[in-house]
């Protein structure tokens, strides 16, 4: 609670309580911590200064490599939403030839992976561009 109480302070208030989680070995409020507080403020090279020096090196790293999968996740995540949706531009650019800057847009601004399957479906079964921008 102090932490996210005080998480617009300066980082360094958080030292003697990560300290103590360390030093008493509680991992799960300590990856709470520091996951919020990298999220939040966006600054894992203080949090991770600051852990080195109090002796948490090790822990870091574990946190580190979490926080890399994390973001290879939301990566490939991402990589295959954005082909989903190229994918039923050039669906619809190959039956109806020209597709507006509008539909192109639509079609990019849904971040649902399920929902841009079903559109890609629809592209595939509508008779015209008209129609497809009704279930947009």
């Amino acid at each position: 609670m102090y932490a996210m109480k005080n998480i617009f302070r300066d980082l360094t208030h958080l030292r003697p309580i990560l300290e103590k989680l360390i030093i008493e070995d509680i991992r799960e409020c300590l990856y709470i911590i520091i996951d919020y507080t990298v999220l939040v403020k966006r600054d894992i090279e203080t949090v991770e200064s600051i852990l080195i020096e109090i002796g948490g090196q090790e822990r870091m790293q574990t946190l580190t490599e979490k926080w890399k999968q994390e973001g290879l996740q939301q990566g490939i995540q991402q990589g295959v939403l954005l082909e989903a949706q190229l994918s039923v531009i050039d669906i619809l650019e190959t039956r109806f030839k020209n597709v507006s800057d509008f539909i192109k847009e639509k079609i990019s601004s849904i971040d649902e992976l399920d929902r841009v399957k079903h559109i890609r479906r629809k592209a595939l079964e509508v008779g015209s561009i008209e129609e497809f921008l009704s279930l947009l």
